[in-house]
């Protein structure tokens, strides 16, 4: 008889140890139903539920995903995956293809906010496969999104516009207008990066379609791409858009003012297009578009001092970030060239102001051929115009002797390089090298306003040849880091995988690496070198990992 009855609270237990308690699932429920609307109220209450309660692998598995949810939704990121993974293990074998899309999907986002881009596509890739059965299309369409912020940040321009109208589909299958619109003017700026304008226009054409239903900033991102596909000759349809888009978006924080700007500019309203960029926001100092328009503003309102500080900052902008490929090339090579480095940079900076002084003078010339016509037209103002043109001269021979001044500095400062440097004959040449490829970019871009065929025919074929770009990245690899590249060889890398990591300390990411050595599976070598090295799988990315060795073989040399 007891044998029976401890036998009956046994089962007893174990039937109510399988089955959820009631009140638990409604409040799951609940969470569920409020997130879209509600997403901080649903986070409060699956922060306060007592876990205890959750009996099943399945509740575990529900919270978990519904707790991700509301985090995302609430703007908080997470980069552990700690929380979602029961999900993820739950969902891989068990429920609807919504839960399995959503699963996979947060825990991509938290790839992605840790900085891993290619877990995290891994991850939206294996959502994907659900989306097509998901009842949940805005699920969808946040899905999508993701995938187009990842693929645009790689460059993958003609895979971003794909998940983009994806994305813009799914939303609109789930009346979710504003969304709608938004993907598509994305993929309307993706087509204009594309040249392609006639699609550009079809997208932007397909969110006016909306526009009564969508919020005032997604028509301020509207607005600011629309103008970008307006002919520079449409004088009145630009003045036109301008009047609509100011009397349509009225809070400043949804107008893109360099955009506008930049129209009022090509109409030839100079004051205008000054005063839409006034006050200046903070994130215009980083961008190098404000200064080239605050260049061509003041040079039309006859400024030229302020059209050449500008002009300045925004060469400087681009000479700095040009260098930088030359300075982390020089970085750590050995301690006497310390003092050289120093005189290449001043070099640098000198050779930058020169080119900036000589762009002004022909700039000033060219204004000077222009207003010849203007002289032979109006006699009035003939007198007016020789004086101007006697001033513009002398400036022009100013700027030429101060020219030459700074050409015979740099030739000093070479010399004094060359000298202190024949026993690193490889490193200059390969610096000379690189140096005359970047001046012909600089010329090509003064002379023609864009990279000539030439000089781009020049890198390409540098690119192409990948053999020849490895061959100098190994010499380079062994000049420059001979700690490294003993480090590799002793923990038994292959010349591929060596290979493989030059071209990652190059800035480059595995997929991008698969794709230039044309292989259809880069994660095979990836891994093969991840082994090597002791990385785990969730562990830094390689090219973190090698810089951080870098500096730690450094320090212990």
């Amino acid at each position: 008889m007891l044998i029976r009855i401890t036998a009956a609270v046994l089962t007893c237990c174990a039937v109510m140890s399988c089955v959820d308690d009631s009140a638990v699932v409604t409040e799951l429920d609940w969470a569920e139903a409020v997130m879209e609307a509600h997403p901080d109220s649903a986070l409060a209450l699956l922060d306060t539920l007592d876990r205890s309660r959750l009996r099943t692998r399945g509740a575990k598995a529900r919270h978990a995903l519904l707790y991700s949810q509301a985090l995302d939704k609430n703007w908080i990121d997470l980069s552990t995956d700690s929380i979602i993974k029961p999900a993820v293990r739950y969902y891989a074998r068990h429920g609807s293809p919504d839960d399995r899309l959503k699963a996979q999907y947060y825990l991509g986002r938290i790839y992605q906010n840790a900085g891993d881009n290619e877990s995290a596509m891994r991850c939206f890739v294996n959502a994907e496969k659900y989306a097509p059965k998901c009842d949940d299309a805005g699920m969808a369409g946040r899905l999508y999104t993701a995938m187009t912020a990842i693929y645009y940040s790689v460059y993958q321009f003609e895979s971003a516009l794909s998940a983009s109208v994806n994305a813009a589909e799914s939303y609109l299958e789930a009346a979710d207008t504003n969304w709608y619109a938004d993907r598509m003017i994305t993929a309307a700026n993706i087509s204009f990066i594309l040249k392609d304008t006639i699609r550009a226009r079809q997208y932007l054409n397909d969110a006016r379609q909306v526009f009564p239903h969508i919020s005032e900033e997604t028509k301020g991102y509207y607005f600011g791409e629309y103008l970008n596909t307006l002919p520079k000759d449409s004088v009145r349809l630009i003045r036109t858009t301008l009047d609509e888009y100011l009397s349509t978006v009225t809070d400043p924080a949804y107008q893109d003012r360099i955009a506008i700007a930049l129209a009022w500019h090509r109409i030839g309203e100079p004051d205008s297009a000054l005063a839409a960029l006034t006050p200046p926001a903070p994130y215009f100092q980083a961008e190098q578009s404000y200064w080239l328009l605050l260049s061509y503003i003041w040079e039309e309102k006859g400024d030229y001092d302020k059209a050449y500080r500008n002009l300045k900052t925004y060469m400087n902008m681009e000479v700095e970030e040009s260098l930088m490929v030359v300075n982390d090339d020089t970085k750590y090579v050995k301690a006497q060239m310390e003092a050289e480095r120093k005189h290449y940079r001043l070099t640098i900076s000198l050779v930058a102001s020169a080119l900036i002084i000589v762009i002004i003078a022909l700039s000033a010339y060219l204004i000077i051929l222009r207003s010849r016509n203007a002289r032979l037209k109006a006699e009035s103002r003939y007198t007016k115009a020789v004086t101007r043109m006697q001033a513009l001269e002398m400036t022009y021979q100013e700027l030429s002797s101060a020219n030459d001044t700074i050409q015979k500095q740099y030739e000093s400062v070479l010399s004094e390089l060359k000298s202190k440097t024949t026993d690193n004959h490889e490193l200059r040449s390969m610096i000379t090298k690189r140096m005359q490829i970047f001046f012909k970019l600089l010329v090509s871009v003064i002379i023609y306003g864009k990279i000539s065929d030439t000089s781009e025919g020049e890198i390409k074929s540098v690119v192409d040849n990948r053999q020849m770009l490895l061959d100098y990245l190994r010499q380079y690899t062994s000049m420059t880091y001979p700690e490294l590249e003993s480090y590799l060889t002793e923990h038994g890398l292959s010349e591929r995988e060596r290979d493989f990591c030059n071209l990652y300390l190059l800035g480059l990411r595995g997929n991008e690496i698969g794709q230039y050595l044309g292989l259809a599976r880069h994660y095979s070598v990836s891994s093969g070198i991840r082994k090597k090295l002791g990385l785990g799988e969730h562990d830094v990315n390689i090219d973190t990992h090698l810089r951080q060795l870098i500096d730690r073989l450094r320090q212990t040399r």
